[in-house]
C-alpha cells in the first residue's frame, strides 16, 4: 500500500522511497516539481532508512537512469550535494549496484556527479577499475577517457594517492592513461607540475611507464629543462635518472640543460648533469649554442673554477646528434574567438554605446563593449576606460561612480562595485574594463560595440567616438604609427576624450584613446588585441589566483620572492632616494590635491613594479598584475625616462613575455645575449607567479 499523502517530513520520505522501489518515475518527478513539497524534500532526500537504504541507492538499485538523473537534477537545483558513497547494511553502495547492474551510462553519471561534487574514494574507483576488466567493459571506459579523466581531476586536487592508483593501474594496462597529452597551451602534465614545482606529484608521474620525458612544450622547452631553470636539483636527478632521459636535446637557441644550469651558475645542477654525460661517455662541455656561448665559456665567464674543474671531463667535442624525434609540428590548439560579421550601426546605436565618464570635478569618456571571453557564444559585457579615469582605488568593492548617457546629462547612472563581477585595470596599458550586470544592463539599455579581430595597421583610417567637453562628437583620422600596444593617431581630441574607442571601418572597436601627445601633435591609444589578452589572462586564471587579482596593480613581493627576483638578476629600479626626490617634486608640482593624490599612487605602483637587470643595463623590465613586459631602452630612451614616471613609462615599446609562446619581438630578440635569454625564459615559466 503506498503512503498517505501527509506533510510531515516521516510521510514524505516514505513516498520517494515508495516511488522509487517501484519505478514510478512520473510519481516521483510530480514529488520532486512540486514546490509544496521543497523544504521537507531537501530534509529527507539523503536519509537512510532501517537498512541504511537511501534514495539515490535505491534508484541505482532499480537500474533506473531516469530516477537517478531527476534526483541528481533536484540536487543540482537546489545546491545540495546527494549522498553517493555511502554503504547500506548489506556494503552495497550506487557506484556498485551500476556495475554489478552492468549499465555503463549510469557508471558514467555516477562518475560525473562524483566528480563534480569532489566525493572520489580510491575504494570506489578500485572497484570500478577492477570490475571494468572483469566485465570487460574497460574499453568503453577508455574510449570516454574516464582514466584520464579522473587523473586530471585528482592532479587538479592533488590528490596523490589517487594520481598513484590510477598509474599503478595503467602500468598494468587495466586502463588507458594520455598523460603525454598537451593541453591547448602545449603543456604536458609533467611539464606543468615541473612549472609549479609539485616534488609529489612529479615523482609521481614519474613512475608512468609510458611518459615521454624529453617532451617539449611549443617553444622547444622539456620538464628537465624547466628544473634547471627552477634550480630544482631534486627534480633534476628524479629525471636524469631514467635512461631514455636525452641530456643532448637542444632548445630554439641551442641551449643544452647544461647550458641553462651553466648560466645560473648552479654548480650541483652542473655536476649531477655531467655525471650522467660521464656515464654516458659523452661530452657536451663544448657544444655551442645561438649566442656562442658553450658550457665551459659560461663558467669561465664566471670565472667559477669548480665548474671548469667539473666541465673539462673531456678535452674532445663530441658531434653533437640533433635528430629530434619529438617533432613540433604537430597542431596546437588555441583560444580562438571571432567578432561577429560586420553590420550597420545606427546613429540611435552609436549614442547608446558611448558615455560621459564624471570623476569629482573631471569628466572622461566611457564606452560599452562586448568582449568575446570566455567564448563568443558566451561574451562578457562592459564599460571600458582608462586607468587614469578609474584606478584600482575607485574599484574596491562598494565604491560607485556616475555616467551619463549622450543625450540624459540631467540623469546620472550610478555604477557600484560588487564583488561577483568581473573588473579588470592596468596602469600601464591604462584601461579599466568593468563587467556590467544583466540587471544594470536592462536598466539603461546601452548598445555594446563589438570588437575587431584584426589588429588596424598604419595609415589605416579609423573614427574616434568621445565627449569632448561633455559634447558627444565623431572625429576621423588615421593611425600615424605603432609601436609595441600603442596606437599612435590624429583624430582630433580634447579635454574629456580620455577613454574614447578607436573604431575602423566596420565600427569595430580597435583600441580605446588614452591621451594627447604636445610634442608629436599626436595622439596616443592602445591596442585592443593587448587589452583582450591581459583580460583573457586574468580570467582564465580566477580558479587559481582568485577575482580580485585583475582589478588590483601587481601584488607586494614578499622577502623571500625579492630574493629570488635577485638571484636571477632582477631589481626593484627605483631606490628609496629616488622616490624621496620623486614624491619632492610631485609636492612642489602646480595641480590640485587631487592630481598630486593620484601621481603619488602611481609612484607607488612604479616603485614595486619597475625592474632593471643587474648583468644588463639597459634591460628594464615592468610587473603588471598579468604579465612581465620587457623593454630594451636606447641612449635616447634612458635619458627620456631619467625621472621613471608613469607617464613616461607608458610610453616606451613595450613587449610581453607570453607564457608557452616563442615568439619575442625581433628588436628585443637581436639586442640580448644568453644569459638574457635564460632569464627572459624563466620569467615565461614563472606565469603569474610574481605577478
Amino acid at each position: 500500500m503506498a503512503p498517505s499523502l501527509g506533510q510531515s517530513d516521516s510521510n514524505l520520505e516514505d513516498r520517494l522511497i515508495y516511488e522509487i522501489k517501484n519505478k514510478n518515475i512520473k510519481n516521483l518527478e510530480s514529488i520532486l516539481n512540486d514546490p509544496n513539497n521543497n523544504n521537507i524534500i531537501l530534509n529527507v532526500i539523503n536519509e537512510q532508512d532501517n537498512d541504511g537504504d537511501y534514495p539515490l541507492l535505491l534508484a541505482t538499485e532499480k537500474n533506473s537512469i531516469e530516477m537517478v538523473n531527476l534526483l541528481i537534477d533536484y540536487a543540482n537545483k537546489n545546491d545540495i550535494k546527494l549522498k553517493i558513497n555511502e554503504k547500506n547494511i548489506n556494503g552495497s553502495y550506487p557506484l556498485l549496484f551500476a556495475i554489478n547492474n552492468n549499465n555503463f551510462e549510469m557508471i558514467k553519471i555516477l562518475i560525473e556527479y562524483i566528480i563534480k561534487v569532489n566525493d572520489i574514494e580510491i575504494e570506489m574507483i578500485k572497484l570500478l577499475i577492477e570490475q571494468a576488466n572483469e566485465k570487460d567493459f574497460i574499453s568503453k571506459l577508455n574510449k570516454e577517457k574516464y582514466g584520464y579523466y579522473l587523473l586530471l581531476n585528482a592532479i587538479k586536487k592533488n590528490n596523490i594517492e589517487m594520481v598513484n592508483l590510477l598509474i599503478e593501474f595503467a602500468n598494468e594496462d587495466k586502463i588507458k592513461l594520455n598523460l603525454n597529452k598537451r593541453n591547448k597551451f602545449g603543456d604536458t602534465q609533467l611539464i606543468i607540475a615541473c612549472k609549479k614545482r609539485n616534488k609529489e606529484l612529479i615523482k609521481c608521474l614519474l613512475k608512468y611507464k609510458k611518459i615521454k620525458i624529453n617532451k617539449r612544450t611549443k617553444y622547444r622547452i622539456n620538464a628537465l629543462m624547466i628544473a634547471c631553470y627552477f634550480k630544482e636539483k631534486d627534480i633534476v636527478d628524479w629525471i636524469i635518472e631514467r635512461n631514455d632521459v636525452d641530456l643532448k636535446i637542444q632548445d630554439n637557441k641551442n641551449n643544452l640543460p647544461l647550458h641553462i644550469a651553466c648560466y645560473l651558475n648552479n654548480i650541483e645542477i652542473v655536476r649531477s648533469l655531467v655525471d650522467v654525460i660521464k656515464k654516458n661517455k659523452e661530452n657536451l662541455s663544448n657544444v655551442m649554442n645561438c649566442y656562442s656561448d658553450t658550457p665551459l665559456d659560461i663558467a669561465e665567464e664566471y670565472n667559477n673554477e669548480e665548474m671548469i674543474n667539473c666541465l673539462y671531463c673531456n678535452q674532445d667535442k663530441d658531434e653533437l646528434e640533433t635528430d629530434d624525434t619529438d617533432s613540433d609540428s604537430s597542431l596546437y590548439i588555441t583560444n580562438e574567438n571571432f567578432c561577429p560579421n560586420s553590420k550597420i550601426v545606427s546613429l540611435k546605436d552609436i549614442e547608446r554605446s558611448i558615455c560621459l565618464f564624471k570623476v569629482g570635478e573631471d569628466y572622461a569618456t566611457g564606452s560599452f563593449i562586448e568582449i568575446p571571453i570566455p567564448s563568443s557564444e558566451d561574451p562578457m559585457r562592459g564599460l571600458i576606460t582608462n586607468n587614469h579615469v578609474i584606478n584600482e582605488n575607485k574599484l574596491k568593492s562598494g565604491e560607485s561612480f556616475e555616467i551619463y548617457k549622450s543625450s540624459e546629462y540631467n540623469k546620472p547612472i550610478q555604477i557600484k562595485i560588487n564583488d561577483k563581477s568581473f573588473v579588470f585595470t592596468s596602469e600601464l596599458i591604462d584601461i579599466t574594463f568593468i563587467e556590467l550586470s544583466d540587471k544594470t544592463i536592462n536598466e539603461f539599455n546601452p548598445y555594446f560595440l563589438n570588437i575587431s579581430n584584426i589588429d588596424v595597421r598604419e595609415d589605416e583610417s579609423i573614427n574616434i567616438l568621445q565627449f569632448p567637453n561633455k559634447e558627444l562628437s565623431l572625429a576621423n583620422g588615421k593611425i600615424e604609427e605603432i609601436y609595441s600596444f600603442n596606437l599612435y593617431h590624429n583624430a582630433s581630441t580634447y579635454f574629456g576624450s580620455s577613454g574614447s574607442p578607436l573604431l575602423n571601418g566596420n565600427y569595430e572597436v580597435v583600441g580605446i584613446h588614452k591621451s594627447s601627445l604636445k610634442d608629436k601633435k599626436m595622439n596616443v591609444a592602445v591596442k585592443f588585441s593587448e587589452i583582450e589578452y591581459a583580460i583573457r589572462t586574468l580570467y582564465d586564471n580566477i580558479d587559481v589566483y582568485g577575482i580580485r587579482k585583475a582589478r588590483e596593480s601587481a601584488k607586494l613581493l614578499s622577502e623571500t620572492e625579492m630574493k629570488i627576483l635577485n638571484e636571477y638578476g632582477l631589481k626593484l629600479k627605483l631606490s628609496s632616494d629616488d622616490i624621496k626626490e620623486l614624491k619632492e617634486e610631485i609636492d612642489q608640482l602646480n595641480i590640485s590635491e587631487n592630481e598630486k593624490t593620484m601621481q603619488l599612487n602611481e609612484l607607488e605602483i612604479v616603485q614595486k613594479s619597475l625592474f632593471y637587470c643587474t648583468f644588463s643595463e639597459k634591460l628594464l623590465l615592468y610587473r603588471t598584475n598579468y604579465v612581465w613586459y620587457i623593454t630594451y631602452l636606447s641612449k635616447e630612451e634612458n635619458n627620456f625616462i631619467s625621472k621613471f614616471n608613469l607617464d613616461n613609462l607608458k610610453l616606451l615599446d613595450w613587449y610581453p613575455l607570453i607564457s608557452n609562446s616563442k615568439e619575442l619581438d625581433s628588436s628585443i630578440e637581436s639586442e640580448i645575449e644568453g644569459r638574457e635569454f635564460i632569464l627572459i625564459t624563466w620569467l615565461k615559466l614563472t606565469e603569474l607567479m610574481y605577478l
